[in-house]
């Protein structure tokens, strides 16, 4: 049965290629439905998040959770963009900017959910 298929994807030009700890950071995200049908779930949530590694855990900043109010057609898109967050002082080298769509896994995809997460590193 066709299904929707949702992706998210961090702009490159959007990304700031350096962060500094205790300054503001907003972060843009696009999400995609790849699928060839649209959603039937009108809202879920995407959830963007600052990481020292590229999974997702407790000790991650959440920097915006951000609830979509509509159906997406067939190859539609939206942005979005999280409110500014101070970049804590325990993030100092390389981190990672990750963002899930669909978090809480209510929209009906195919093939699957397992590529509802963008991982970019900053």
């Amino acid at each position: 049965m066709p299904r929707p298929d949702l992706r998210a994807w961090i702009p490159e030009e959007e990304l700031p290629s350096r962060i500094v700890s205790g300054g503001l950071l907003t972060i843009t995200f696009d999400v995609f439905n790849q699928g060839t049908v649209a959603t039937t779930v009108p809202d879920w949530v995407d959830r963007v998040y600052l990481s020292l590694d590229t999974e997702i855990d407790e000790n991650d900043l959440l920097l915006g959770e951000i609830e979509n109010a509509s159906a997406l057609g067939s190859l539609g898109s939206y942005r979005s963009l999280t409110p500014s967050n101070v970049v804590p002082l325990r993030f100092r080298g390389p981190a990672f900017v990750i963002v899930e769509t669909d978090s809480d896994d209510v929209v009906e995809e195919w093939p699957g959910d397992t590529n509802n997460i963008t991982v970019q590193e900053v």
